[in-house]
């Protein structure tokens, strides 16, 4: 059995009695009016009501990185941009970026981790050293509980080694966890 599309036109008057109802709806439920953009591999993404015609202006697809789906456009110029190889014409643009516009030397934070989910509400403007405080725990192996403290199979301990400003710095071993973790928080927390 093959599928045929088709479209019925709604006229303009009807389609925005049922958007106004619909953003209404939205705002009782969930407390804020969104609205979503369609994104490619069947994702969209939630912005506010207020951003989302300018968004829908361009087509947005989503991109995974690392275990976080984000929506990004492609833009295509003529001139050379810095960072950009020279060859290309093209580079990409983060939603979460256009509605923010952060200043220099700052980045986008999602408060509650989800990467589609671009409401104004949902994002913050903070250095990159802030953001990887606001990081998902996420264990590895040898990793502790404790912020910069790891298992060292060479030495058969915990280390302490802290990264401040780019520099990473060994601050020592100790037998057990709970110790490493009382040598590194005064550090992190000053």
């Amino acid at each position: 059995m093959t599928k045929i599309p088709f479209y019925i036109p709604i006229p303009f008057i009807i389609e925005k009695v049922i958007l106004f109802f619909l953003l209404r709806y939205r705002k009782v439920c969930y407390g804020t009016a969104f609205r979503k953009i369609k994104l490619t591999q069947s994702k969209y993404a939630v912005v506010d009501a207020d951003d989302y015609d300018e968004l829908n202006k361009t087509r947005w697809y989503s991109v995974k990185a690392g275990e976080t789906f984000y929506a990004v456009r492609s833009i295509y110029t003529d001139r050379f941009v810095p960072g950009m190889d020279r060859r290309k014409k093209r580079t990409t643009v983060k939603m979460h970026r256009q509605i923010m516009r952060p200043g220099e030397g700052l980045v986008v934070d999602h408060i509650n981790h989800n990467g589609l989910d671009n409401r104004r509400a949902n994002l913050r403007c903070v250095t990159q050293r802030e953001n990887s405080l606001n990081r998902r725990d996420r264990k590895k192996r040898g990793q502790s509980k404790y912020i910069g403290v790891y298992w060292c199979k060479d030495h058969k301990k915990w280390r302490v080694r802290i990264c401040i400003n780019g520099v990473k710095e060994h601050i020592g071993y100790y037998d057990s966890e709970a110790e490493a973790g009382q040598a590194a928080a005064p550090i992190y927390l000053s």
